[in-house]
C-alpha cells in the first residue's frame, strides 16, 4: 500500500517504514534504514523507484514522482513472507488400461522381499518377477513401483530382465509396515499387478547348524580303528621310555664329568703337596732325593739327629722353636728364618 503526499517544501522524500527497520533503497541504490522514517535528499524531480526490504518479509516496491521544487511523502506497509513449504513426495498414479484388448493373455507379477521384514532405518530388496500365464518370465515388460508411505522405494520404473524381474530397494520408516504396489505392462499382453506388504520386525541371528560326522570303517574292517589305536598308544610310550633312557644317560654323563673334575682336582692339590716336599743336605745344601740317606754332591750321610738352618747353615738344636743366628719360628714340619723355609731333616 503507497500513499503519495505532495507538499511545497524542499525536494526531497520522507519513506515511512511499517513495521520499522526496513532498508530503503532510491532508484537500486541504499540510502538507509526507516526507524520508522527515513528522509532522503537532494532527490532530482521526476519519477524514481523506492524500494523497502526487511528480512522475514516481502519487498514492497514503487514508483514515486518528485515534482520540481516540492517533497514527497512514502509509506511501506510490508508483509510476512510465506512460509516455504517442503514438497511431500506423491505416489506415482498407476493406470491400467482402461480396456482391456480381448484375447490378449494377463501378465501375473510376484513380488518378494529380501529380508521379508523390515526395521526401522533399515533397507530391503524387492523383486518383482513377471510372467505369463502359464508361469514363463516376460522378458523387457516395463515395470512401475509405488510405496505407502510415499518415496520409499527406489527405482520406480524399470524393465525386466531375461528372467523377468526388475529389482528395487526399499527404505524402512521410522515406524510402522510398507506396502510396496507394483504394475506391469508390455504390449501383446493386459497389465498386470501385485503388492507385498512388509511388517516390522526384528532382525534374529541366522541358526548354526551343527553337523556331527561319524567315519564308518568299510564292511569286514570293523576292528581296524582298535589296532590303530593300540599302535598309536604303543609309538607314544615308546617314545616316553626312549626320553627318559636318554634324559638318565645324559645325568649319568654329567656326574662322570663332575667326578673327573674332582678327581683332577685332588690329583693337582696331591701333586703340588708332593712338589712342595723338599729334602736338602745338611751340609752343603745340595737337593737330595727324600728317601736317601747321602748326599749325591759331597757324599756326606745325613744326621737326622742334627738340624741346620737352611739360611745361614747353623747347627740348630733338635727341638728348638728359634734359630741360634736369626730368628726362626717353627711351624708343623718347617722352621721360618727370616724370609727362608728350612726343612726338619
Amino acid at each position: 500500500m503507497f500513499r503519495e503526499i505532495c507538499g511545497s517544501m524542499s525536494q526531497d522524500i520522507t519513506i515511512s517504514s511499517s513495521p520499522s527497520g526496513a532498508e530503503v533503497l532510491v532508484d537500486s541504490v541504499s540510502k538507509g534504514t526507516a526507524n520508522p522514517t527515513l528522509t532522503v535528499s537532494g532527490v532530482s524531480p521526476g519519477s524514481h523507484t523506492v524500494k523497502c526490504r526487511l528480512p522475514g518479509y516481502s519487498d514492497n516496491e514503487t514508483a514515486a514522482t518528485v515534482p520540481a521544487g516540492r517533497s514527497a511523502t512514502i509509506t511501506c506497509i510490508l508483509a510476512p513472507a510465506p512460509t516455504p513449504t517442503t514438497p511431500v513426495p506423491t505416489t506415482p498414479k498407476i493406470e491400467f488400461q482402461e480396456t482391456p484388448t480381448p484375447g490378449l493373455p494377463p501378465l501375473a507379477l510376484t513380488l518378494t522381499s529380501e529380508p521379508a521384514f523390515i526395521t526401522p532405518g533399515s533397507t530391503s530388496v524387492v523383486t518383482v518377477t513377471v510372467t505369463d500365464k502359464d508361469g514363463k518370465e516376460v522378458q523387457g515388460a516395463g515395470v512401475m513401483l509405488s510405496s505407502i508411505p510415499a518415496g520409499k522405494i527406489n527405482p520406480t520404473r524399470g524393465t525386466t530382465d531375461a528372467f523377468g524381474q526388475v529389482t528395487a530397494t526399499l527404505t524402512a520408516p521410522a515406524e510402522g509396515k510398507v506396502t510396496v504396489r507394483a504394475i506391469a505392462r508390455k504390449e501383446g499382453f493386459i497389465d498386470g499387478s501385485g503388492e507385498i506388504v512388509l511388517e516390522p520386525g526384528r532382525q534374529t541371528p541366522t541358526p548354526t547348524a551343527i553337523i556331527t560326522v561319524t567315519l564308518m570303517p568299510p564292511p569286514g574292517q570293523e576292528g581296524t580303528e582298535l589296532w590303530l589305536i593300540a599302535l598309536v598308544f604303543a609309538v607314544l610310550i615308546a617314545a616316553a621310555v626312549l626320553i627318559y633312557f636318554m634324559w638318565k644317560r645324559r645325568q649319568k654323563a654329567k656326574e662322570k664329568k663332575k667326578e673327573k673334575v674332582e678327581v683332577k682336582k685332588e690329583e693337582r692339590k696331591a701333586g703340588e703337596a708332593v712338589a712342595e716336599k723338599k729334602k736338602f743336605c745338611m751340609f752343603c745344601h745340595a737337593p737330595i732325593p727324600l728317601d736317601s740317606d747321602f748326599c749325591n754332591k759331597c757324599g756326606k750321610k745325613q744326621d737326622e739327629t742334627k738340624r741346620f738352618c737352611m739360611n745361614c747353615g747353623a747347627l740348630m738344636p733338635s727341638v728348638p722353636e728359634l734359630c741360634n743366628n736369626v730368628l726362626a719360628v717353627r711351624h708343623r714340619n718347617k722352621s721360618i728364618c727370616g724370609y727362608h723355609e728350612i726343612e726338619n731333616v
